[in-house]
This record gives C-alpha cells, structure tokens and sequence, in this order.
C-alpha cells in the first residue's frame, strides 16, 4: 500500500454536515448501530494517543456497560527483521455477559504501514486447512497478535504459543464467567474496526467462525482494504451464524486497494456511504474514521465548532 496513506490521525476538515441516503444500503444494514460500535474503535484510537501510549494504556472512552478486560498487542516489522510491540485494540465485555466486543484501530504513522508493502500472497491456515490467500503483509501482523489481560502483572498470556482467535476465546470465556447466567440469550461477539485494523479482524472473524462455528457472531468493519483472494472469501461467506456489514466511504482510496486486477477480492456485505463533500477532498479526511462516524450518524457525530474531526 502506498506511503501516501501512512498517517490515519491526522485530522478531517469538516466543510459541511453530512447526509446518509438510504436508498443505497443493503437490507438490513443499521447506520445507527455501526455508529455506535465504530466508537469502541474511536476509544482504541484515543488510548493509543498518537503512539505515545504504554501496550496497556489506561481504559479511555469505552462506552458505557462495557468492561475492558484485556489489550491486544501486535508487532511491527522494521526493515532489518525486528519486531516492535504496539497497542492495537482491546476486548471488552458488556456488564452482563450477554455480549463482547473486539475493537481494533487503524494505523498511526509510518511504521505500521511498511508490512502493508508486502504486496504478495500467503496462505491463510486454519487446523492445517488452508482457506485462501490473503494478502502477505496483512497476514504477517495477524500472526504477530497477542492478548494480555488488563487485570494482570505479566504481559504475557502462558498460552503464548497459540493463535490470536484461541487467547481471544479464553479471554472472552474468562470475563463472561458467572455473568453468562444473567444474559437473556446466547452471547454473542462483535467486532469493530478500522482500515488495516479491520483487515487483521477479517482474518481473525474467518479463524474464529471456524473453530467456533456455533458462536454468533456480528462485525461492523469500516474502511477496510481488500485482505484475500477469492478462496479467501468463499470461505468466509460460507460462515455460519456471521453477519457482516463492511462499511465503505465511497471516496476513500483505501478500500481500492490492494487492486483487485493482482486478484484480491472483497467480502461481503458491502455497505457503501458517501461523505458528499461534508470534508476536505484528502486521502486522509475522506478515510478519517470520525468521518465515517458523522456520515452513519450526524446528529451523534455532529461537525465539530472549528470543523475539525479528530478521533475521539
């Protein structure tokens, strides 16, 4: 992926309210809803403060009900093959069991971007499996995700050797625990996340549903790239129980790419907005994901006094 998108933070000028048309969206599709749960992915962006946050940054602008209970953490690869740890998101599960959601942010700053570059192919294994091909550099960070629980001294999970959808699993279990009695109905999992963080969840919903193919689970992912080949996404639309609405703004050039002429393919439901002109015509306005927040919810997300968007 171009470096010319490297930098997610900067801030969108809003020249206007924006308007959602209805008329465009897929059955079933709540603007509202995906609002609501894009702003778990606004507090990751707020805790991880610029780069400047610890790998286990104090909770900040998780909703209400919600109780964070463990940090996921992944490695940037630098050009000589060192690896350096950032805060990427978190897991966090409603106070009375009935459901968790897994939140992960977009990339900040250069770094991030340089396993972006990796523009081949690699398979994507589950059980011995392979379920497609996904894109190498994509697939590289999502074998790099760790969790470690918010409660604990230890950065480190003893279950290090296995697999970011395993410790997301035991650490979704851990925290429901007796809750589980007070949920009216089966819990379920949600994710949400943005651009290369919503890339990374794809991977993570297809290793998941796989294993667990019995748990329901529900992702609004905004502004993602195209992540696999169209193996890649036969699997993941032959899921069971996982509905998915990947929300696109339809003049971000991030959703383009990598191009599909070197065989990448999106999944399904596309769910396309239009931002109309409501920010500055930049790269990094258009894919703001306070931009996308005020487009599925304008009254929720209004343009701010001084017209500038910055994530929460």
């Amino acid at each position: 992926m171009s470096s010319m998108i490297h930098d997610e933070s900067a801030m969108a000028l809003a020249i206007s309210p924006a308007f959602l048309t209805t008329q465009s969206l897929p059955l079933g599709f709540d603007a509202a809803e995906a609002a609501r749960y894009g702003e778990f992915v606004a507090a990751a962006y707020l805790m991880f403060n610029g780069g400047n946050a610890p790998l286990k940054p104090p909770p900040a602008g998780v909703p209400a009900g919600y109780t964070l209970h463990d940090y996921i953490i992944m490695s940037d690869f630098l050009i000589w093959g060192t690896k350096k740890e950032a805060f990427y998101g978190y897991i966090a599960t409603k106070d009375d069991g009935s459901e968790s959601v897994v939140a992960t942010r977009g990339t900040v700053g250069g770094l991030e971007w340089l396993d972006n570059l990796h523009a081949s192919f690699m398979p994507f294994v589950i059980d011995q499996k392979q379920l497609g091909l996904v894109h190498s550099g994509f697939g590289r960070i999502y074998q790099t995700i760790d969790v470690r629980p918010a409660g604990s001294d230890s950065l480190t999970l003893a279950n290090a050797g296995e697999s970011f959808a395993d410790k997301a699993a035991a650490a979704i279990s851990r925290a429901r625990g007796t809750k589980l009695l007070a949920a009216a109905a089966a819990p379920r999992t949600v994710v949400a996340a943005h651009s290369l963080g919503a890339a990374l969840m794809t991977q993570y919903i297809l290793e998941n549903a796989t294993k667990h193919p019995a748990e329901t689970m529900l992702a609004y992912t905004l502004a993602s790239p195209r992540v696999g080949d169209q193996s890649f996404v036969n699997s993941y639309q032959s899921l069971a129980n996982v509905t998915t609405w990947r929300v696109h703004n339809k003049p971000d050039l991030v959703p383009n790419i990598p191009p599909d002429v070197w065989g990448y393919r999106h999944v399904a439901t596309d769910t396309e907005i239009n931002d109309y002109g409501s920010v500055q015509d930049t790269v990094s306005c258009h894919h703001n994901l306070q931009t996308y927040l005020h487009v599925l919810a304008p009254a929720q997300f209004p343009v701010p006094p001084d017209g500038n968007f910055q994530y929460a």
